[in-house]
């Protein structure tokens, strides 16, 4: 027992020994280390001050990245603060301004600038579906657009919205017919059969904006960007350089629109609505009455009627008011001026936004109504929106986003099919018919007057019988976010998008001409349904290890689409009365109908890799393997890499103390992306079509199947740098981009053997290449500050090689009503291509027997066409290319200036080098039947006006002299107004309301180019192969209105 209390004792002793001396070493190891680090304490001070103005900011919030060390400035905005390193970031934040990081790079004193978040700051972040960051910290070429942009304007559209702001993002609005949609390009044209337009994002969702091109009333086109209202944009951010991880789907560069998602459980309201006019286009200066009557008679004779023939055929024409129908053709109509109208628009918005602890909303709702020049044209819509987010637990969040739209527009047809596009028929009509019948008595009728003696139809009538369009959408979507720490997070998102567009018009018999002469009391309708079921599931890896960053983002994408559209065209109601579909004759040869049913399924299995040091060295890396059912199944799936690197030379020890350059990037990235989106894909499958033959149904092969087949793969090198000078208040973007498509899907003719079907192969190679340039400043001017922003563009696209099977087939060319386009190796894609003429033949001796374009000689008072290859004949071998729609220039700039409450700003857009084809000139010079033309005629070819320019009228243009030639393109570059904004926001007025603003905008109130026609901004539809085409569309509306918009 005592042996055993010894070693007891013993081994106590023991113990407490050991502490002992771990005591002593934990101090002899730790009291130095202690007074090493106070010995090494590094202290940096600095002031924090306002972009622009230099003002101190007081109570700014300086903090040492992932700690608690925590300092705020002084009234001079003055700052001490001790750091365990002389390289540590420093965060600074203050309310209303951007968040920003530093870097101390050794420095014992700094100044660091804040920049206000309604102002361009790299400190703005962009939102990508893989990725939200600070533009500062972006390897690739980013635009930003913030609400500000937005507000206070008349843009009923996105794609309006976005027109010259983005350097390298070329928009054109086609028209300024209601609820239109607008072409969107990033960085050039790329292929020929396949899509040229962006992918667009909005809250995460793929969403599908160019679906479609089938559209029963022609001009129109359906906006899927209309299921987000302008006034629910936070910001938008292009992307304007192709990443690998887009894959199949990238080509083309994206577009990602965010709205408004609540993180903070502050309530707001906000109310804003707008009223105001649109005002009629310009005219086109036409023959009034008695110009008219004289050409008309001059016509008559140049077709060897006598004075006695022309008064027998048309007695109207000189007798007086008791012959008969002298009433009905002795009128003096200015049917522009007759047609047109001042219309309204209104707009009514309410945005709520709230929560707690557990759940935050935004909820948003708006009415739009937007009139049109003509009389019943109109375009409404409702829209609905909202956003949450329900916190389940601290790591589990579920991110619900729903956006509804639903939309009516009256409006008629808008095409190249003159006897029914309204602006075109108010043109041609005679001004010697009137819109209603006329009594014996020139008394005027209810009943629209019928056409009569003029081939032109009776534009009132085309107004009157208005079509109609009925769009539903739906973009629903649901994310589950799950946080594990600091370092690892996982989502997924599900959605459905639905498009719903239903089409109707009917085409009258009295007072319409007809297209084909069984044609009268025309029903037609379509329908069109788009589906899309997407998900997206990501792993998510963020990690600073010293100075090191590295963020990884993995996961797939799965979508699925289905479009499907109907149509069907009745001929011979009973009357113009009867306009269902199904109330025509009974002849099965009279009825027509058709559709197209498309799925394509899609999966991409996706990887971004950054790596970034101590915020000045920036490498990303890139990769997608994907495949898509639109492919043959030996092509169908492939891999798609970009690799990207950036370099902060500010962040470098020669320019970190610079007094002028606040920040400097420079940029690289090289990228192989694809573009699946093509219906001409399905030509690598050997597929049949279902056709009818009498009463049977039967299978037909319309093309040759090319089972190599393969998607179009673009590669990309980008590069460029982001310059910020001047205490963060002028910031510069350059850029320089170059591409190669080297498999080009291009069309080739097969031997007659083969049978009219088409054949399509990866034969042809393409590059582009473009320099962009962007520019922002603040300018403070005692208590105003000056606000100019700037964008210019340009872009080269060209066909380097085709390789035709055919070895003499050299280029493609296109048709479309009144032109024709061609790709050409060296040129665009899409350049104008007919003959060069070279003015007017005098005599007939110098035509020389030369054969004209439609086979017989040409002599005295025609068109002298240039015969390039000498054969005295002018074939197709005589054409060129003669235009080009593409513009050299494009972009935009801007001015706002702020003064105490008070705000003025202008936009100006522009386009320099675009050659547009003036149809409707084209028609209104053409002197080739009896209806109305432009007043150049009277300057036409004639033996006392030998200089003319026009040639000599002459009825159904036998020489052919109006086929498509030079004399038709112009140069469409313009400079327009494109707005121009009075604002004055009133201060909190006894805690009412936190501040109430009150705006008037113009918008297109000037307009200046040599362009003859309506407008130089003009596209037919979302095709490079109608591009630069006027056809009569309505020009984009001059406007003016007054808005009010509260903040509670």
């Amino acid at each position: 027992m005592l042996k055993k209390q010894l070693n007891t004792d013993s081994m106590t002793n023991m113990k407490l020994n050991v502490r002992i001396v771990f005591i002593l070493l934990m101090m002899i190891i730790t009291i130095p280390a202690h007074i090493w680090a106070q010995e090494n304490m590094f202290t940096i001070k600095g002031t924090i001050l306002e972009s622009g103005t230099s003002a101190p900011v007081k109570q700014a919030v300086v903090s040492v990245a992932f700690s608690n060390n925590t300092t705020g400035t002084d009234t001079n905005g003055y700052f001490s603060l001790n750091l365990s390193s002389p390289n540590e970031v420093l965060v600074i934040t203050y309310p209303g301004f951007h968040p920003t990081e530093t870097y101390t790079h050794g420095q014992s004193n700094i100044t660091v600038y804040l920049v206000k978040e309604e102002f361009i700051s790299n400190d703005d972040v962009f939102n990508s579906l893989n990725e939200n960051k600070k533009l500062l910290k972006s390897v690739n070429a980013i635009s930003i657009l913030k609400r500000p942009v937005f507000e206070k304007t008349a843009s009923s559209s996105l794609g309006q919205s976005l027109n010259g702001r983005v350097a390298g993002l070329h928009v054109i609005e086609h028209s300024g017919m209601p609820g239109h949609n607008s072409w969107l390009n990033i960085r050039g044209l790329s292929s020929i059969f396949g899509r040229n337009q962006p992918l667009v994002y909005i809250d995460g969702m793929i969403h599908e904006i160019y679906f479609t091109n089938n559209e029963l009333i022609e001009g129109h086109l359906m906006n899927p960007l209309d299921i987000v209202d302008v006034d629910d944009v936070v910001n938008i951010s292009v992307h304007k350089t192709n990443d690998g991880s887009m894959g199949s789907a990238g080509s083309n560069g994206a577009i990602n629109i965010y709205t408004e998602q609540n993180e903070n459980t502050s309530a707001s309201i906000i109310f804003k609505m707008y009223g105001g006019i649109s005002f009629p286009f310009a005219s086109q200066k036409m023959l009034d009455g008695p110009q008219f009557k004289t050409y008309f008679t001059d016509l008559l004779t140049g077709q060897g009627y006598s004075e006695a023939n022309i008064n027998q055929t048309f007695p109207w024409l000189n007798g007086d008011n008791t012959v008969n129908n002298y009433f009905k053709y002795n009128n003096n109509t200015d049917w522009q001026n007759e047609m047109t109208k001042p219309s309204g628009y209104q707009k009514y918005h309410i945005f709520i936004k709230g929560g707690d602890e557990v759940a935050t909303y935004t909820i948003s709702t708006g009415f739009l109504r937007q009139g049109a020049a003509y009389e019943g044209w109109r375009n409404a819509r409702y829209n609905l929106r909202v956003n949450g987010k329900i916190n389940i637990t601290n790591k589990l969040f579920v991110i619900p986003n729903i956006k509804l739209s639903l939309s009516d527009s009256y409006l008629s047809n808008m095409g190249p099919t003159e006897e029914r596009n309204p602006v075109l028929a108010s043109l041609l009509n005679p001004p010697l018919m009137a819109a209603h019948e006329k009594s014996n008595i020139g008394a005027t009728l209810y009943p629209f007057d019928d056409i009569g003696v003029f081939p032109a139809s009776n534009p009132a009538v085309l107004i009157d019988f208005l079509g109609t369009t009925r769009n539903f959408q739906l973009l629903s979507s649901g994310k589950i976010l799950y946080v594990f720490n600091s370092k690892w997070n996982v989502s997924t998102l599900v959605g459905t998008s639905v498009n719903n567009d239903r089409q109707g018009i009917f085409i009258p018999d009295k007072g319409v001409l007809s297209v084909l002469a069984y044609e009268q009391n025309t029903p037609r309708d379509m329908v069109t349904e788009f589906r899309s079921v997407q998900n997206h599931s990501t792993v998510n890896y963020s990690n600073k290890i010293n100075h090191h960053q590295f963020d990884f983002i993995g996961g797939f994408r799965v979508m699925k689409n289905i479009y499907k559209n109907n149509w069907a065209k009745d001929l011979n109601t009973p009357s113009d009365d009867v306009t269902s579909l199904g109330s025509g004759k009974e002849l099965t040869y009279l009825r027509s109908n058709g559709g197209e049913l498309t799925e394509t399924n899609w999966i991409s299995y996706f990887g971004d890799f950054n790596y970034a040091y101590q915020d000045k060295y920036y490498v990303k890396a890139s990769m997608s393997f994907d495949g898509a059912s639109v492919f043959n199944s030996q092509n169908r799936y492939n891999f798609y890499p970009s690799v990207s690197a950036a370099w902060r030379l500010s962040a470098e020890d020669f320019l970190v103390n610079n007094p002028v350059i606040n920040d400097l990037k420079m940029r690289i990235s090289a990228s192989q992306t694809g573009n699946m989106f093509s219906n001409s894909y399905v030509m690598s499958k050997n597929l049949l079509e279902g056709a009818r033959y009498q009463y049977y149904g039967v299978p037909t092969k319309t093309y040759i199947s090319n089972e190599d087949l393969s998607v179009e793969k673009k590669s990309s090198v980008s590069t460029g740098f982001d310059l910020t000078i001047v205490k963060k208040a002028i910031n510069i973007h350059v850029d320089y981009h170059y591409s190669m498509v080297n498999n080009l899907m291009i069309s080739h003719t097969l031997p007659f053997y083969y049978g009219d079907k088409a054949y399509i192969d990866n034969g042809g190679k393409l590059n582009i290449n473009g320099i962009e340039f962007a520019a922002d400043g603040r300018f403070n001017i005692g208590a105003a500050t000056l606000l100019l922003d700037a964008t210019v563009t340009y872009q080269k696209s060209q066909i380097n090689e085709f390789n035709f099977i055919n070895a003499d087939e050299k280029f493609i060319t296109h048709e479309v009503p009144g032109g024709e386009y061609v790709a050409m190796e060296g040129n665009p894609i899409n350049s104008f291509y007919g003959y060069v003429t070279d003015g007017i033949y005098n005599t007939n001796e110098e035509a020389n027997g030369l054969i004209g374009p439609n086979g017989l000689a040409m002599g005295a008072g025609d068109v002298k066409f240039m015969d390039f290859d000498g054969d005295g004949k002018i074939t197709d071998a005589d054409k060129k290319i003669i235009g080009n729609p593409n513009p050299d220039l494009f972009g935009a700039f801007s001015a706002v200036l702020k003064i105490y409450r008070f705000e003025f700003s202008t936009l100006f857009n522009y386009s320099v080098g675009n050659d547009v084809f003036n149809y409707v000139r084209y028609k209104t010079t053409s002197m080739d039947s009896y209806v109305n033309q432009s007043v150049d005629v009277l300057e036409r070819w004639d033996t006392d006006n030998l200089d003319a320019t026009l040639p000599k009228a002459s009825i159904g243009d036998p020489n052919g002299n109006n086929v498509f030639s030079d004399r038709w393109i112009e140069d469409g570059s313009f400079l327009r107004l494109k707005q121009i904004t009075l604002s004055y926001t009133t201060p909190n007025i006894l805690g009412l309301q936190k501040e109430t603003r009150f705006y008037v905008t113009g918008t297109n109130l000037l307009t200046f180019t040599k362009y003859t026609g309506y407008d130089p901004e003009t596209m037919y539809q979302n095709s490079p192969y109608f591009m630069g085409i006027d056809y009569g569309k309505l020009p984009l509306a001059r406007s003016i209105i007054f808005g009010i918009q509260i903040s509670l």
